[in-house]
């Protein structure tokens, strides 16, 4: 995680991932379901559970997500800039077990 946000210019207080993130996906080519037959784009969507208004809009994230069994590729691509710092907070490990995902871990 820590490589993520230097990379995305953001930072990170940890370098663990949360276990599970749930995002919604929309596939834009190939089918999810059929991973072996072909490549598989999907566009993700990371909406934070029980966020107010603005919370949601603080914390809302949209990336690409590339899948290329045959050709053992995983591509994580953003969408755009604005998304960085609530991605990177979305997947990074809780700070207390039980704690919402997206609160940094010290």
């Amino acid at each position: 995680m820590r490589a993520l946000g230097a990379l995305y210019g953001v930072g990170a207080d940890t370098a663990v991932m949360a276990p599970q993130v749930v995002f919604t996906a929309i596939s834009l080519e190939g089918d999810p379901r059929a991973l072996r037959r072909g490549p598989v784009k999907l566009k993700l969507f990371y909406e934070p559970e029980g966020a107010t208004d603005d919370e949601h809009d603080a914390q809302y994230a949209e990336v690409y997500l590339n899948i290329d069994l045959r050709g053992r590729r995983l591509e994580l691509a953003e969408k755009d800039e604005e998304y960085r710092a609530p991605l990177v907070r979305a997947l990074v490990a809780p700070s207390e077990p039980g704690a919402p995902v997206g609160e940094r871990a010290t």
